[in-house]
């Protein structure tokens, strides 16, 4: 495995890792001023999709230099 691959693999984990915290606590939040669990579950999960390809286009971490 080149450095090239570790890094981007490196680059995949962390923007994979801070998307979920990121949405984790907006459930907490939502869920604290009482929406419904089930709602903002499945919003965080479109969200999280969403903003991690986004992420990881924008950052080429699929790009096979």
């Amino acid at each position: 495995m080149n450095r090239v691959n570790v890094v981007r693999f490196a680059l995949y984990e962390t923007i994979g890792i801070g998307t979920n915290l990121c949405l984790y606590a907006v459930f907490l939040i939502f869920v604290a001023i009482g929406a419904l669990p089930i709602l903002v579950s499945a919003l965080c999960y479109i969200l999280g999709v969403t903003l991690s390809l986004f992420a990881q286009q924008t950052l080429d971490v699929f790009d096979p230099k």
